[in-house]
């Protein structure tokens, strides 16, 4: 599943990216970089020493938005100097973050406090509190919704159809942002508490392809993009789609359309969640 890992606390990486760094310095600009574990026959993929020895060798940035290596040596020397699109600012910004600057990720480089999730929703405080991924749940851009152990993690069963108008939202990136952000939108998960919004299009201009999918009628009203896939904005996905499969009776020829060449199968995410 695509993330910036490194900047996410409790991982092999995080000790050399401090919550304060300054993220346009070489140093540090990879750190917010989103990336993902590939298989080796990715073109992208660059060799790992996490888990060496093991199968899982390789990681790409390219494969989560299209991101670029700015870690490795770049063509000017070290930290990708030299290689377009470093130092990694997607947004144009000036925060140098995978979410734009005008509606950051509330918790980006941090976990959910536990007064949150002990607390909240105030309908029934302490809900999601033993499930071993709400720690992190929204705090950077990533699918949450596909990440096991995660408050919506049952309504996005493995081997859906992802191009559903009942699953596509899963594969969709979304952080926690403040009430501030334009594009927010209203979050049921910690009802009653001050984290009430998230976003997905503050994470690569990702379309909002869940608020007018539970019901047929509005179905015209999502964005034009949707369904959601990895050829919106690179971000990697369980499953790619060139159209809505409108019915169940018409899921297995939807899924056929949907299947993606053998290039950006060997280059999609290790473990795409719900794949």
């Amino acid at each position: 599943m695509c993330a910036a890992w490194d900047q996410t606390p409790g991982t092999p990486w995080f000790s050399y990216c401090p919550p304060n760094a300054d993220w346009s310095d070489p140093m540090y600009n990879w750190c917010q970089i989103p990336w993902c574990y590939v298989d080796e026959s990715c073109d992208s993929k660059i060799a790992t020493t996490v888990f060496s020895g093991s199968t899982t060798a390789y990681y790409s940035y390219l494969t989560c938005g299209n991101s670029p290596d700015c870690y490795s040596d770049g063509p000017d020397g070290s930290y990708g100097n030299g290689t377009t699109g470093c130092p990694y600012d997607p947004s144009g910004e000036g925060d140098n973050k995978v979410s734009k600057s005008s509606c950051a990720c509330k918790y980006q480089g941090s976990t959910l406090p536990m007064s949150l999730y002990s607390a909240y929703p105030s309908s029934d405080p302490g809900k999601y509190q033993n499930f071993s991924g709400i720690t992190l749940y929204g705090s950077s851009c990533a699918a949450w919704d596909q990440s096991p152990n995660t408050p919506w993690y049952s309504s996005c069963p493995s081997g859906a159809d992802w191009c559903s108008h009942a699953y596509n939202w899963c594969q969709l990136p979304w952080c926690y942002v403040d009430d501030a952000c334009p594009t927010k939108i209203a979050s049921s998960v910690f009802q009653g508490s001050s984290t009430a919004f998230y976003s997905y299009d503050t994470c690569l201009d990702t379309p909002d392809c869940y608020t007018k999918s539970t019901r047929p009628a509005d179905y015209a009203d999502l964005p034009a993009t949707c369904p959601f896939d990895s050829n919106d904005n690179g971000w990697a996905t369980a499953q790619t789609c060139s159209a809505w499969t409108a019915t169940p009776a018409d899921a297995s020829a939807a899924l056929g359309k949907a299947a993606p060449g053998a290039a950006a199968a060997a280059c999609a995410a290790a473990f795409v969640l719900g794949a």
